[in-house]
């Protein structure tokens, strides 16, 4: 378990965001859709070029980008690559629905 000042992180997101920890909702999805995948979007932005040869960048750069489970069919690009690298797993909660 994960601790900040001997609060418990589940117990600390709680605090702040209501219905976190409640059973039987998807309010720990939705918490992870609507925050952590964009802070995960932007950290992968942030460090692309650093983890990526330019080569292997701009090879993928003529590709399309298809996901069949998620339906998407499109010319390459990194920032939606990042969005849905971050998503699996979240794509039947209500905010990816919507």
């Amino acid at each position: 378990m994960t601790y900040l000042n001997n609060t418990e992180l589940a117990t600390l997101i709680n605090d702040y965001f209501q219905n976190f920890t409640c059973a039987g909702n998807q309010s720990q999805h939705e918490f992870m859709f609507d925050y952590f995948i964009p802070t995960i979007q932007d950290i992968l932005t942030e460090i692309k070029d650093n983890i990526i040869p330019e080569s292997n960048q701009t090879a993928v750069d003529s590709y399309n980008f298809t996901d069949d489970n998620l339906n998407i069919n499109e010319n390459w690009n990194w920032e939606h690559f990042f969005y849905y690298f971050s998503m699996p797993g979240l794509e039947n909660t209500n905010s990816f629905q919507n």
